[in-house]
Order: C-alpha cells, then structure tokens, then sequence
C-alpha cells in the first residue's frame, strides 16, 4: 500500500512538473505574440499596455513591516503601522520652505472665499450629465467601503441618475458636502523591486466611494474649460501620450548631433511624495488662477476640508485618521489637480525660455505628471532652470531629493571636460552621471542601445563592438563564438562555486521534494523524524552534544546583552531560535551597538558550521 502511495505521489509531482513547463510555454508564446503585434502596429494603447506588463501585478505580501526599528508580523501591528505612517504623511512638515509665499496665498484663499460667497450659483446637472459620468466609471474595479462598486451604477442607470441628479444641485446650491464624499480606504501597494519591510516603499492608493466618484466625474469637465495646461505636460492629458514626452529627449538628441552640433545636458528630478505632499491651500490658490470659476473653486475647498481615510492591510482596517494635506492617489479629480499645481513652474521656464528649442519650438522640459525632465544646449542655463526649480519647491513645499536628481551629457562635444561640469541643487552639487532613468527608459551618455550590449560582451570575454565592426564574422561563426563563451563563462563561475561549497548537500527533506518522493525524508543521522530545519538545528538527538555546546554559548550571550526577560517573551518556539540562527539582525534595535549583533551572528555561524560538520562526518562514516 505504501510502495502504491508513493508511486501515485510520484506521478502527481510529474504531472504538475509538466502543467507548469506547459505553462512557461503558453506565456512564452504570449509575449511573443505581444511583442510582435506591438512591432506591427504600435498604439497609445499598446504602448501603455506595455507598461502596465512590465510594471507587474504581484504583490507580495511583506513578512514583516519595520517601524522605528521594531518589527511587526502581525496583520493588526502591520495596519496600525501603515495607518500612524500616513496620518504622518498627511500632516504638513516645514522643511525650510517658503512661508512668506504660503501666508499670501491664506489671504488670497480668504478673499476667494468671499468673492465665491457672493457669487452666483453654477448652472444645473442635467440628467445627461449623470449618464455620461457614470459611462466614465471603470467596471471590475473593487467595491467600496459601502458595499457599492461600478456595475451597481452602470446596470441601473435609469433608478439612480433622478436621485443623483438632484443630490449633486444640491450641493452645488447649498455648497455642502457629505461627510461620506470626504472617505475613503487606504491600501498600501509596494512599488516594484523595492524592500517590502520599510513603509517608505508603499505608495497609498485610496479608494473613496463611488458616489463621490460620480460627483468628481461630473465636475471634472467643467473645471478643465478654461485650464490653460502647459503643452509639455504630458501626464494624465487625453490624446497625449508619456511616450511623446521620451520621443521629444530622443529627437533632441538627434536635433543636436546631426544639425545643431552643440552639447545637450539631461537632468531628471526627482520628487519626494510628490502626490502626498501637495498643500491645499497653494493648492486652491493656483485652481483659482487657473479656472476662475467661483462655484466651482467653493465645491472643491469643500470636498478637500475634512478629508479623513482609514488603511486596509491584509483584511485588517485601521481606524480613521485626518488628510490635513496631499491629493488621493485614485481618486477622479487628483491627476488634474496635481497638474493645476506643477503648471507654473513648466509655464515660467517657458516664459524665461529656459531650456532646448527645436526649431523654434520649446522643448525644455517634457513632464509627465510629476517626472520632469530639464533639456539644454548650456550647462549654465541648466543651472538658472534648476534655480527656477529649487524655488518653485520652496513656494510649493515640495522636496526635491537631490540624491535622485541625475544629470548626464546625452551629447559632448570634444572641447568640454566632462570632469569640469557641475550643477548646484539647493546646496547639494550634481555632477554628470553616466545614465539616468526617464520614464521607465535608460538615458546614458553612450547610445542607450549599446548600454547594455557592451556590459554582456565584456561579461562573456567577448570581442568589442569596435572590434566587431572591424572584422565582421559570419552568422554561424558568431551563434557558434557566444555559444561557447557563455558555456565557458558559466562552467568556471559554477566550479569556482563548488570549491567554496564543496560539502554542502542538501537536508533530506528537501532532497525528498528535488527527487520526486525517489528519496525518503527521514533523517539518516538518527532515523527517528524527517529532517527538516527545525530537527536538524534543534531536534536530531545524533548531533545533541554539538548542540548542546555551542547553543548554550549563543544563548547566554544573548541573555547577557538583552535580558532574561526580553529572551523569555521572545523566544518561546523553535520558529523563534530558528529565526535567532539564521538571521539575528532583528536584535539590533535591542542592542547597544553592531559590535555585539557580530559576536551573535558569528556564533550562530559557528554552531552552524559544527553541527553540519558533524552531520558529514556521520554520514560518511555509515
């Protein structure tokens, strides 16, 4: 029965080995035809499609969150931290900037005030206007914190849009609005290939109530009549595309070395929490200037007074906390906003004609939403738009992290000594770069095509391109030269891997999973329980005199330096030693200093490496 049992385990294990090669083949092909169909007929569509595959849909769940040094497992600790991190984020931080600016938009923000009391009412919604916001609303999207998704709306339109008629003039008449309109549920999202403990690496995407979605839906049109939006703002702009605004780096690269022959510097710079920093009262104060319309400026003063939120982290939802600054990340009316905001620095560039021209056109600074790019033929106009800048960031209590900003020489002529440049940031010098990232593409002061084939030649010892195009091999010649280079260049970085790991095997639980159930799981040292982590670094009775020595030295030490109180609450089960062991780094806060977090970790090293010495020593000698 149990020869019978392993063999059905067997062919359970192969079946699944052959469901998951399938797999692999079937998105192979996938990308193959998407890449192809991407090739033949490229899109705005395809283009973003493209964007959203590369920016992945996974995310994984952190193990732990740190907070302050402390870690935390739990789902409750992880979303009470998630929550006092953004109540944080929204509360506004003076960090030296411009306070003069921010007191003379309060007393235009009162006067504002005033003028929109005495203003008269905003036309009517008509029903149409309803029907085409809740056209607008995005089906599958999740429901909000009422029960109430899209599809509720969309599939009745008929029984709601009277109702809803009327509640927004309402509004708009009695310049109200509900509390419900102002909520909304926080869900911390990881930003691709960051550290999933720190909290500084989730951006915080809010969903608000899709009735509120409907209200901002239905405004939206009207505030946008008269915005006057810099032609370079590419971000979040119908018919416009983030691909125009790299297309304009790349034709000025061009411009400059087959027409022009002048140098051309890029500086990229970067924000920090640019969406969640953006103050309202300067805010308002540039909606203002920019719609002119009183009813409207009222509705939105309103509808950002009082904003309150609430994190969801694993099912767990933290209480509320006060947006007291920062326009949603989700919401309708955020992207335009945050465009009104960043619209007078593009505008004043302009108007100083600070930055590249083609032609007689503008082009200095492509942007898109918040990733601003700065172009120039003079490092010392650069210097004047970085200026414009770093002003702008002070009126507008933006930071601008210095150590982000990149700048690099996309064109250089022989007579500048790259080693001469420099630009000042605030009071942080940037000095040229060799590559920057732009709207997800690598900008370098090589050709952004030879970047990366120059790294993989020189990494398989292979000829150069200047080589290359010198003495030009053959088709076959070549499939045949990186063939072995690579066969060549993998045996020897895995045999010098094995001279460095030449005891090394694998536990047999473990082989049992790599073999397919061939090989058993049972401990060989002492035949009584399979050999996992666990029994081999804290139960296999064959290797209890090892243990029992060096275990003991590493247990009080620990004792020595942390207590035996914080050791009893700590570390009550094997999970809790293994984590001791194996990774002892989140001692640290506890600790005095890295000094003794070393003396731990080498002798956890040290109990390691005897109980797997004596674990070969007695496997060799059977």
């Amino acid at each position: 029965m149990a020869r019978k049992n392993d063999h059905l385990k067997t062919d359970k294990i192969l079946a699944q080995r052959n469901l998951r090669k399938q797999l692999r083949k079937e998105q192979y092909l996938d990308r193959t035809q998407f890449y192809n169909e991407l090739m033949d007929n490229p899109s705005n569509d395809m283009f973003h499609k493209l964007i959203r595959r590369n920016r992945g849909s996974k995310n994984k769940d952190a193990i732990c969150i740190m907070e302050n040094g402390e870690h935390h497992y739990s789902a409750t600790d992880q979303t009470n931290s998630f929550s006092r991190y953004f109540e944080d984020l929204a509360v506004p931080k003076d960090n030296g900037y411009d306070s003069e600016f921010l007191d003379l938009c309060n007393i235009r923000h009162n006067i504002f005030d005033e003028l929109c009391k005495q203003s008269s009412n905003e036309p009517q919604f008509s029903f149409q206007n309803i029907c085409d916001a809740i056209q607008q609303l995005h089906s599958g999207k999740a429901t909000d914190e009422l029960g109430l998704a899209a599809e509720h709306f969309k599939n009745s339109p008929t029984t709601v849009t009277h109702f809803l008629t009327n509640c927004f003039n309402n509004i708009f008449n009695n310049h109200h609005i509900p509390d419900i309109f102002k909520s909304g549920i926080v869900t911390p999202v990881l930003k691709k290939g960051k550290n999933p403990m720190l909290m500084d690496n989730y951006r915080g995407i809010a969903v608000t109530p899709v009735i509120s979605k409907l209200f901002e839906c239905t405004i939206l049109p009207r505030l946008t009549v008269n915005f006057n939006q810099s032609p370079l703002q590419f971000g979040f702009t119908k018919g416009l595309s983030m691909l125009m605004a790299s297309l304009i780096i790349t034709e000025a690269r061009a411009e400059v070395k087959l027409v022009t022959m002048e140098p051309l510097f890029l500086i990229t710079v970067d924000s920090q929490k640019a969406f969640d920093v953006v103050d309202h009262i300067i805010l308002l104060d540039a909606l203002y200037d920019h719609t002119q319309n009183h009813p409207l400026w009222s509705i939105v003063k309103n509808l950002y007074s009082g904003l309150v939120s609430r994190v969801k982290w694993k099912g767990t939802i933290s209480d509320s906390f006060n947006i007291h600054q920062g326009v949603r990340q989700g919401g309708i009316l955020s992207p335009f906003l945050y465009k009104v905001y960043v619209n007078n620095l593009l505008e004043d560039l302009k108007s100083h004609n600070l930055g590249l021209k083609i032609g007689t056109n503008y082009v200095g600074c492509p942007t898109c939403a918040d990733d601003i790019a700065f172009l120039s033929s003079s490092h010392q106009e650069l210097q004047c738009m970085l200026s414009v800048a770093t002003h702008h960031a002070r009126q507008s209590r933006v930071t601008i992290n210095p150590t982000k900003t990149k700048a690099v020489i996309l064109n250089k002529p022989k007579n500048i000594n790259r080693s001469d440049l420099n630009w000042t940031l605030g009071n942080t010098p940037v000095y040229p770069s060799e590559d920057t990232t732009h709207l997800g593409l690598i900008r370098a002061e090589l050709k952004e095509n030879n970047l990366n084939v120059t790294g993989v030649l020189a990494l398989y010892d292979l000829p150069s391109i200047t080589t290359l195009s010198q003495n030009l091999p053959s088709k076959l010649k070549w499939k045949a030269t990186v063939k072995l280079a690579i066969q060549d260049y993998w045996t020897k970085t895995l045999i010098k891997e094995i001279e460095t790991k030449s005891s090394l095997t694998y536990l047999d639980k473990t082989l049992s999973k790599f073999s397919g159930g061939r090989e058993s799981a049972l401990c060989k040292c002492c035949g009584t329980s399979d050999e996992d982590i666990t029994h081999f670094l804290l139960l296999c009775p064959a290797l209890h005199q090892q243990r029992k020595e060096t275990f003991s030295k590493l247990k009080s030490y620990v004792i020595s330096v942390i207590g035996l109180g914080y050791w009893s609450k700590e570390f009550k089960g094997h999970l809790d030693l293994i984590r001791l062991i194996i990774d002892s780094s989140f001692l640290l806060p506890k600790l005095r200093n890295r000094t003794e977090l070393d003396k731990i970790q080498r002798l956890a090293t040290d109990m390691c490496y005897r109980l797997h010495s004596q674990r070969v020593w007695k496997l060799q000698g059977k």
